[in-house]
């Protein structure tokens, strides 16, 4: 395997590791005060959506809907009435899981380069 691929292939695994952090406080103060992008919002009829970049416009959370297995870009906008969100969770790496799993492909991949040299 070329380095440029390996190099890829652990950056890009690395770069996987999130979860989703519940936040406190209500849903208009914690988007205007995060740095996030992507949150899960649980309505009160306990259905989720992800939404991307929102924003709140009035007495609504406006942004992308992140369907599942779809490009953002390919979003449909949505809107969401602040009265109708239970919760509201903010998606945030996970830093540790990523250096693990990064040592882990990169020990990984060291392993295969030598072990293929010396045959």
């Amino acid at each position: 395997m070329p380095r440029r691929g390996a190099l890829f292939l652990t950056v890009a695994l690395t770069g996987c590791v999130s979860h989703w952090q519940a936040q406190q406080g209500p849903p208009a103060l914690v988007v205007s005060r995060s740095t996030a992008t992507d949150f899960r919002i649980t309505r009160k009829d306990g259905t989720r959506v992800n939404v991307d970049r929102p924003r709140v416009e009035g007495d609504s959370l406006i942004g992308r809907l992140q369907p599942v297995g779809a490009w953002p870009d390919t979003s449909a906008r949505i809107a969401i009435p602040l009265a109708e969100i239970q919760s509201i969770a903010e998606k945030e790496a996970d830093v540790a899981a990523s250096v693990a799993i990064g040592t882990a492909v990169t020990l990984g991949l060291i392993f295969l380069l030598y072990r293929g040299i010396d045959q």
